[in-house]
């Protein structure tokens, strides 16, 4: 029960990450876009600074994005990790529960059989 209870929480975990990495490579590939654009307008003539400063502010409202993004993943991560630890942690218990009850069970009727 424990290696399945691992498995899947090792899958959850591949699955936030993969989500994390995805995001932030489309995120980055968007900056690398709004770069070239930003290089190939700064050869331009001024007419066109309104426009740069609003690629600049995109540019940066997608950094702030990122970095936010990967606050959260890292706390999700860190949750699901405390949360599977809590689950083992409990199953531990039970198992060991279990295992008492079945022992006093086996004590009890080794004692009956002597009698």
């Amino acid at each position: 029960q424990i290696r399945h209870m691992e498995g899947k929480h090792q899958v959850e975990v591949k699955a936030l990450i993969n989500d994390s990495e995805t995001q932030r490579n489309g995120l980055t590939t968007k900056i690398a876009l709004l770069m070239k654009d930003l290089e190939g307008l700064a050869a331009e003539d001024l007419k066109k600074a309104d426009l740069l400063c609003i690629r600049d502010v995109e540019l940066n409202e997608l950094k702030i994005k990122i970095s936010e993004m990967i606050v959260e993943h890292e706390e999700s991560i860190k949750s699901l990790k405390a949360r599977h630890q809590t689950e083992r942690g409990s199953l531990m218990k039970e198992m060991l529960a279990k295992e008492r009850d079945m022992c006093d069970k086996y004590e009890q009727e080794k004692n009956d059989l002597n009698e």
